[in-house]
């Protein structure tokens, strides 16, 4: 993949992809002034680099806003 192909693969502007490539956090090639990824290095970086998904449920946002109630109350004494 070229740069504009990425870009639009991950979804990120081409001053975003020039950064992390400048900063060497993102697996490419360089041929001369031209810039390459592989696309499964591209996935495996991905992958390597993901945050774990902290969605919230219902009962997780009762249990937060309870034990507010209950603290909020206690300092109202």
């Amino acid at each position: 993949m070229d740069t504009k192909e990425l870009c639009e693969y991950m979804h990120k502007s081409k001053s975003t992809i020039y950064r992390i490539t400048n900063d060497r956090l993102v697996p490419h090639i360089k041929q001369g002034n031209r810039i390459y990824f592989r696309k499964r290095d591209i996935d495996e970086w991905l992958e390597k680099n993901k945050r774990e998904d902290y969605s919230t449920t219902l009962s997780d946002v009762e249990e937060m806003m309870t034990a507010r109630s209950v603290a909020f109350n206690r300092n109202r004494k």
